[in-house]
């Protein structure tokens, strides 16, 4: 496997970018839920099609999630903020 787009947290629970093709994936995400319903109401579409977009996205962005991310289990890390255990 390549080097992964995603990884697991230094401190806290979670996943977050590691590299640029993680950030670009992650801020491209956020401009097309930002986008959805503007876009539907620029072209005229019911209203019903904002959610269904949102899912189909949010579920696109959590595969590549998984796909390019570490492979590390997300759990709580607890440390010290200068880096000692």
């Amino acid at each position: 496997m390549s080097y992964p787009w995603f990884g697991v947290k230094i401190y806290g629970i979670g996943i977050g970018p590691k590299n640029f093709a993680g950030w670009v994936s992650t801020i491209l995400y956020c401009i097309l839920m930002v986008a959805v319903p503007v876009t539907t109401q620029f072209l005229n579409w019911s209203a019903w099609m904002i959610p269904v977009a949102y899912v189909l996205f949010t579920v696109g962005f959590f595969t590549l999630l998984f796909v390019k991310g570490d492979g590390k289990p997300w759990r709580w890390r607890w440390r010290w903020r200068w880096g000692r255990d």
